[in-house]
């Protein structure tokens, strides 16, 4: 009798956890980004629950989450050396800004930076460049690369010396 009386709470449990389960794959579909509860977000989406029970339940889910996104920012990282290296042979200077890749070259490359939702950041530097995305740790360093076997430092960065 004693189960009995206590199975309406396990009930109350597991549909708990299917629900935060469920809010969790849901969020997963999103950027990296809204992982992190420190990191403002709109009133709509309150992650900063899922986020600490995901990171309790299934820390493999946020490195899968900021791998996605870190090859998301290669891609697209990579996309706009190309468009870069193009503009540069078409006007024989490089862009003062990314935006003008778009509209000079009449192609949509991918700007946004998956990490920040926001523009990859892109300053010229002499002849050449340096744009990158903030990377994992969701702050902007400056372009500072990465310290050895530490993904979780510095940003990703594409440089152009010339």
């Amino acid at each position: 009798r004693g189960t009995y009386l206590g199975r309406p709470l396990l009930y109350l449990d597991e549909l708990d956890y299917l629900k935060r389960m469920g809010k969790m794959i849901e969020d997963l579909n999103g950027p990296f980004r809204n992982a992190n509860p420190s990191i403002p977000r709109s009133p709509s989406v309150n992650i900063s629950t899922i986020s600490s029970f995901t990171d309790l339940m299934c820390p493999a889910y946020s490195a899968a989450w900021a791998c996605r996104d870190k090859c998301e920012a290669s891609i697209r990282g990579s996309q706009i050396l190309l468009a870069l290296q193009s503009y540069k042979s078409r006007f024989r200077a490089y862009p003062n800004a990314l935006a003008e890749l778009n509209t000079a070259l009449g192609w949509k490359v991918p700007l946004e930076d998956p990490f920040s939702g926001k523009d990859f950041i892109y300053k010229r530097e002499g002849k050449g460049f340096v744009f990158y995305s903030i990377g994992q740790n969701l702050k902007d360093d400056g372009g500072t690369e990465p310290k050895r076997n530490d993904s979780t430092t510095g940003d990703i960065v594409w440089r152009m010396d010339h």
